[in-house]
C-alpha cells in the first residue's frame, strides 16, 4: 500500500428535505461530519446496519450526488460530478439486455468515441481478465448472477478508473459464488492496484477483502471505528487463523454498539 492520499473527505454532511403532499415538513441527516482519508491502491470496506448512509456516501465519493456540507477531493481537486477517474460497479448488475458481454463492456469507450479496433482490444482485455473469454456474445439473460456480476466489472474497468466503487456486488449472490468472486475481485485488484471502495452488509466479506474496514453508526452516519486488517495475503486460508477470529468478534461488538478493544481502533491519519 502506498502513502499518497487519493480520496479526501473532509467535514461531510448530507441531509434529505422531508416531504408530505410536496411540502416541505422536516430535514433527515444520513451522514454527518465524516472524515477520512483513503491511500492510493488500498482496499476499503465500509459497513454500517442498513439506512446508515453507506451508499450514500458511495454516491458522493462517485460525484452523483453533492454534499450538504464539508468537501470530497481526489487528488487533492474537489469533486464536482461523475468523471472517468471513478468506477461503480452495483449489486443490480445494470446491463443492456439486448447487448452482447462484449457489447456491454465496450458501452463506456463507445460514450468516450474510443475507435472500434481500440474498444474490441480493450474489452477483450477486461473480459479475460474476469474469465469470460467464452462469453463474448452472450447475452445477460443466458447469464448467471456471477457471471453478470464479472461483465459489471469488466465494465467498469475498461475506461481504466483509478478508483473501483463498488454498491455492495455480491450481495445477491449465494455463498459459493460469493466467495469466488471474493477471490476474482482480490485477483484484479492485485494486477491493477486500483483503489477500491466496497459498501457491504458482510462482517466476513470485509475483513476478508480489505486493508482497513469502517463502521459507521446508526443514521445519522457517523464513523466509530476503523479497523486495521493485518491479515496475511493471500487471504486463501485465513478464516480459520486466531486472528480473523478475533477481528470478527470485535467488528461485531462495534456494529452492536459494545465496546472495543483500544488496540483494534484506528490510531493514523487515515480513515
Amino acid at each position: 500500500m502506498q502513502n499518497n492520499v487519493k480520496i479526501s473527505v473532509s467535514g461531510l454532511r448530507k441531509d434529505f428535505l422531508l416531504k408530505t403532499d410536496n411540502k416541505i415538513t422536516g430535514q433527515f441527516t444520513a451522514l454527518n461530519d465524516i472524515n477520512f482519508d483513503i491511500y492510493e491502491s488500498e482496499f476499503i470496506s465500509v459497513l454500517g446496519p442498513s439506512g446508515c448512509g453507506k451508499s450514500t456516501l458511495l454516491d458522493i465519493l462517485a460525484g452523483l450526488s453533492a454534499q450538504s456540507a464539508g468537501t470530497v477531493c481526489i487528488d487533492g481537486e474537489a469533486v464536482v460530478g461523475p468523471d472517468s477517474k471513478r468506477g461503480i460497479v452495483m449489486q443490480g448488475y445494470a446491463l443492456f439486455p439486448w447487448r452482447t458481454v462484449r457489447k456491454n463492456v465496450e458501452y463506456g469507450l463507445e460514450l468516450q468515441k474510443v475507435p472500434k479496433n481500440m474498444r474490441r482490444e480493450i474489452s477483450e482485455k477486461y473480459i479475460n481478465l474476469v474469465g469470460l473469454e467464452k462469453f463474448v456474445n452472450y447475452r445477460p439473460n443466458e447469464l448467471s448472477g456471477g457471471m453478470k456480476q464479472r461483465v459489471a466489472i469488466a465494465r467498469a474497468l475498461a475506461y481504466d478508473p483509478q478508483i473501483l466503487l463498488m454498491d455492495e456486488p455480491f450481495g445477491a449472490l449465494d455463498a459459493q459464488t460469493r466467495e469466488v468472486l471474493q477471490d476474482e475481485l482480490l485477483n484484479i485488484w492485485s494486477t491493477t492496484q486500483k483503489t477500491i471502495v466496497f459498501v457491504t452488509h458482510s462482517i466476513d466479506e470485509a475483513i476478508y477483502l480489505s486493508d482497513r474496514v469502517v463502521v459507521l453508526s446508526p443514521a445519522p452516519g457517523e464513523i466509530k471505528r476503523i479497523f486495521p486488517i493485518n491479515l496475511r495475503r493471500p487471504r486463501n486460508g485465513v478464516r480459520m487463523t486466531m486472528e480473523y477470529m478475533q477481528l470478527f468478534r470485535d467488528i461485531t461488538a462495534a456494529l452492536h454498539d459494545v465496546s472495543v478493544l483500544p488496540s483494534q481502533e484506528a490510531n493514523g491519519s487515515g480513515i
